[in-house]
């Protein structure tokens, strides 16, 4: 069963809403609500030591800021492809949308550069949703103009580094959308929630984002899904999704105060499931700040188990394994067991 292991409090601020990716043992954080950064903070938790480290910002031989450097931004997207990251669109401190010619960061060196690209690129968009399957970025929707929403799909080949729009065979495609997910499993890419524009105001008030829609890109048809509708209390927007053995995972969305459920959809079944989670995790906290940090794991080793154990019945840490009680260890039970 899925446990809620850590919490921690410390996060930087600037890695408030930034676009993340996992590469290994860390998670990257780009970018964030941060009004106070010129160029974009590159933050880093590594899940082994379970400490944040902060990139100190890129500089050229005459000790400026190079021009491969992206601005700060929020609403942008990050997706890992091999050991490059794709920054592409957001929006700054003064509303100014981003283009959506991508910044490549390397994880190995900790480089930027800003490769050029070719082809139909989209437009300048924030709040869109992006994907990557196999040496191939997918981008959908988000917000083009002041409440102007977007429901094109776009792919940029990073081999060749072309954009191209895809032109959907058939299907019903999701609303115009932003603020939603996209995460690819096989050759398929599941588009959930986010909100639309004031044309789909009256649908919008009936979750029709609250849907799951299916585009399959061998065949570039939006594929008819039986009834796939989450039916929880309003949208979700801004929310965390991943895919995880075949299941769709959805938690937390801006427009719930209280986002109290993890939710899994089977890709099989098409079917929606409130999933059980043990430990007190997020919503089980009355108080809950942006630099707070919380760890779900989805299958705990019996170290972990036992570790969890020792500190819920206060038992005597002394005779532990020497393992067990190895500096980043004894941080992390430290910092579990005050809140399991």
């Amino acid at each position: 069963m899925l446990h809620w292991t850590v919490h921690l409090k410390g996060a930087p601020k600037e890695a408030y809403q930034p676009a993340a990716v996992a590469v290994r043992h860390e998670v990257y954080a780009f970018g964030g609500s941060s009004l106070t950064a010129d160029q974009m903070p590159v933050n880093i938790f590594n899940t082994v030591t379970l400490l944040w480290t902060k990139l100190p910002p890129e500089t050229n031989c005459e000790g400026k800021r190079p021009q491969w450097d992206p601005s700060w931004r929020t609403g942008h997207t990050a997706v890992l492809i091999e050991d490059t990251v794709y920054v592409c669109g957001g929006s700054t401190d003064r509303g100014n949308i981003c283009k959506s010619k991508p910044y490549t960061f390397d994880v190995c060196t900790h480089r930027w550069s800003k490769p050029t690209v070719s082809g139909t690129i989209p437009k300048a968009r924030y709040d869109s949703a992006a994907c990557a399957l196999g040496r191939v970025m997918y981008l959908h929707g988000g917000i083009i103009r002041h409440y102007i929403y977007a429901n094109d799909i776009h792919k940029l080949d990073t081999r060749t580094m072309v954009w191209s729009e895809i032109v959907p065979t058939g299907g019903k495609p999701p609303c115009h959308s932003a603020g939603h997910s996209a995460n690819v499993v096989g050759t398929k890419v599941f588009v959930f929630g986010g909100e639309g524009d004031e044309e789909e105001r009256e649908e919008e008030e009936s979750s029709v984002h609250n849907y799951v829609r299916v585009f399959d890109t061998t065949t570039s048809l939006w594929l008819n899904q039986p009834s796939t509708r989450l039916r929880s209390q309003g949208k979700r927007l801004y929310h965390s999704a991943f895919a995880w053995h075949g299941e769709l995972y959805v938690f937390g969305s801006k427009k719930q105060k209280k986002p109290r459920h993890l939710w899994k959809f089977s890709l099989k079944t098409s079917s929606w499931k409130k999933v059980r989670c043990k430990g007190k995790g997020y919503q089980e906290f009355s108080a809950v700040h942006d630099d707070d940090l919380y760890v779900l794991d989805l299958s705990p080793s019996l170290k972990t188990l036992c570790k969890l154990a020792v500190i819920q019945h206060g038992l005597e840490r002394a005779e532990l394994p020497h393992n067990i009680r190895q500096k980043h260890e004894c941080e992390m039970i430290q910092t579990d067991l005050r809140h399991v």
